[in-house]
């Protein structure tokens, strides 16, 4: 069975920027997509496929369960410190501790060179224990790679959807911390949670 990671690309709609791309998923395609506003299109990186490898991962592991043979092919180069931690530690790691997990085979080419991509530093924004623990160390550190610069919020379209009352709740909630603590604030929406797993709190 094979999974078909398609190139990355970036497209503007409106006041938004979204990356995308196409994932055939054994003969079923469909396409998944992270969007933020568009003073971030920068930030969108199309040159690499990690952002769709990570998200499809549990969905092969757990696939990999009614067969043994699960590749997953990615049309655009992979981080090479990614591909190494996915291939080296997070796949036997996961399999061994969770038993409907399987190993898979990620076929990919890597790349090792650096992107041109900023200094932000950022977190997850919930209002929940992690992440206000995170927020509160590291908003006054002293070494300046460490200082968080921004809060973000993931929208995954789950409560009634993306633009739904509650969500808009919760978006407001997290802008309201991110404003307290004066750092920048960054909302991300993706359909790949109600897409592949189908709940919020997928494997």
């Amino acid at each position: 069975m094979r999974y078909i990671i398609e190139s990355p690309k970036k497209i503007n709609i409106g006041d938004k920027t979204r990356l995308t791309a196409r994932v055939n998923f054994d003969g079923e395609e469909t396409e998944l997509f992270y969007e933020t506003n568009i003073e971030y299109q920068d930030s969108f990186v199309v040159e690499r496929c990690d952002a769709f490898l990570v998200s499809i991962l549990p969905k092969a592991m757990m696939a990999a369960r009614d067969t043994d043979d699960i590749e997953i092919i990615c049309k655009a180069p992979v981080s090479q410190r990614l591909y190494h931690q996915i291939v080296n530690q997070y796949i036997p790691i996961l399999c061994q501790a969770i038993s409907y997990y399987r190993p898979i085979k990620i076929l990919a080419s890597t790349a090792q060179e650096l992107l041109p991509m900023g200094n932000a530093v950022g977190t997850g924004v919930s209002g929940g224990v992690d992440s206000s623990y995170t927020i509160a160390k590291y908003t006054n550190v002293t070494e300046g790679s460490y200082k968080l610069t921004h809060g973000v919020f993931f929208n995954i379209g789950i409560y009634g959807g993306f633009e739904s009352e509650s969500e808009k709740h919760l978006e407001e909630e997290a802008k309201t911390i991110a404003d307290e603590v004066g750092i920048e604030y960054l909302c991300v929406k993706s359909n790949i949670c109600k897409e592949l797993y189908g709940k919020a709190h997928a494997p």
